[in-house]
């Protein structure tokens, strides 16, 4: 560039953006002396449209789908809406959001079956009365209480009830003794759990994997 010369400056072409979409923010690449607008603002619906349609198409790790809830999907959308950002910081917000409070879609489809059983057996968080098998299950686990905190109750029924009214829901246990129906339905709850994001991928990971299916999007 010459020197004094004053940089010219280059703006996107107005028609190819929608009317509900506004140029908002200005970067400088000083070394050839053009001035651009990178930013675009989007409305709240069109930030919730943009993030399931973002969430339908990532994948990581063997063709896994990643999920949001209904509320984090908002909430993001939200977050969106109300701070304007360049598309790479975009990009690398949303790729964040996920990260934090993604889950793992369930690869063999039974994420319906999975939230069921757990549905039921949160019922008997600190509802069971686990007094007369407290030291069978200190033995299994290594002398830990957390797991005898975690679900015990002295006013409730015992486990060999609850094993009985399990059954009513379809879920079988197949231990008789009280103590082994503890560990299976702990072992079954455990297996139910959601699988976060951040436990598999890492953050550029996920940044790199938003931002290919954005710009695949986008072609």
């Amino acid at each position: 560039m010459v020197k004094g010369a004053v940089p010219h400056t280059l703006f996107m072409d107005k028609e190819s953006v929608s009317q509900t979409n506004k140029i908002v923010k200005q970067k400088h690449i000083d070394k050839i002396g053009i001035t651009f607008y990178t930013g675009i603002m989007r409305t709240y619906e069109e930030n919730v449209e943009r993030i399931k349609k973002i969430l339908q198409k990532v994948k990581i790790e063997d063709d896994n789908q990643v999920n949001l809830s209904d509320k984090q999907v908002e909430t993001l959308a939200m977050l969106l809406t109300k701070k304007k950002r360049t598309e790479k910081s975009e990009r690398a917000f949303i790729a964040g959001y996920i990260y934090s409070h993604g889950q793992i879609v369930d690869p063999y489809n039974w994420g319906d079956e999975s939230s069921t059983i757990r549905g039921i057996l949160k019922d008997y968080k600190h509802n069971i009365n686990l007094r007369p098998i407290k030291g069978d299950i200190q033995y299994y686990y290594d002398k830990k209480n957390t797991m005898f905190l975690n679900w015990h109750n002295k006013n409730a029924v015992g486990m060999d009830v609850v094993a009985m009214e399990l059954e009513q829901y379809g879920i079988y246990l197949k231990s008789e003794n009280p103590a082994d129906q503890f560990v299976e339905m702990q072992n079954l709850w455990k297996s139910t759990s959601p699988v976060y994001v951040k436990k598999r991928v890492t953050t550029e990971e996920l940044k790199k994997v938003v931002a290919e299916t954005i710009k695949k999007d986008r072609d």
